[in-house]
């Protein structure tokens, strides 16, 4: 064998080891990408049931917390959450408590049979979930089980004027929606009074009071209104 046959011999071998490694290299490449890939599927799907079991932990704890006829918070809870929620109110925004009472529910009843008031609470509580809808900043509450009594936190509003335009448009709403009961279409009103956060107070206690001054004076001038407490104006305007 010659020089030079034997450095073609070597060059042929060089090339046919660099061709073998360059496969092993795409094959390991291969591979790994379909580890990865794997990997990032198995990842995708431990998210998924990680986000399943949260919602679910949610909505159980929403169940224990809410009341069954309205899906709306209960008081206790609501109480809390105002008391929290006030003390980290947005600078410079405003803030609304009402008290909303259904009007005469009771009578309802004995006027349209059993379970009419019931109809009638449950579009209300559907009215306002349609009404304020965002819930971070619009905390609904519905005072027990059989209640027709709504407490509202409005939060981060702009304006009192931007909070009587939302309630005007809700109670408008609830005025012309509808329930069928014993084969009779119904519908209802309801009253409500409203106090601003932290004009008139930041605790829970302190705005109910007010709220529910107001809502008073809103049903002793004809229910189906809403008043607005204001301590300078003498009570409710």
């Amino acid at each position: 064998m010659t020089l030079r046959e034997g450095r073609k011999r070597m060059k042929r071998s060089f090339l046919l080891g660099l061709f073998f490694v360059s496969m092993l290299c795409i094959a390991m490449s291969l591979y790994l990408c379909r580890q990865t890939a794997a990997l990032q599927v198995q990842n995708q799907e431990l998210q998924n049931e990680i986000a399943a079991a949260q919602e679910s932990l949610e909505k159980s704890i929403e169940k224990r917390q809410n009341v069954p006829a309205t899906n709306l918070m209960m008081l206790d809870p609501f109480m809390k959450q105002v008391d929290h929620d006030l003390a980290v109110q947005k600078p410079g925004k405003v803030a609304a408590f009402i008290a909303l009472d259904g009007d005469h529910i009771g009578k309802a009843n004995l006027i349209y049979g059993a379970g009419t008031g019931t109809a009638i609470v449950k579009a209300l509580a559907q009215c306002l979930k349609e009404s304020f809808p965002d819930k971070e900043n619009d905390i609904l509450c519905n005072v027990g089980p059989g209640s027709d009594e709504f407490y509202l936190l409005l939060k981060n509003r702009d304006s009192s004027a931007e909070i009587k335009q939302q309630v005007q448009a809700f109670m408008e709403k609830f005025r012309a929606a509808e329930v069928t009961s014993h084969g009779v279409k119904v519908k209802g009103t309801c009253s409500a009074g409203i106090v601003l956060a932290p004009a008139e107070g930041t605790e829970f206690l302190t705005l109910y009071k007010k709220a529910d001054k107001a809502l008073y004076h809103a049903k002793e001038n004809g229910r189906d209104r809403f008043a607005f407490y204001a301590q300078e104006k003498g009570c409710c305007i």
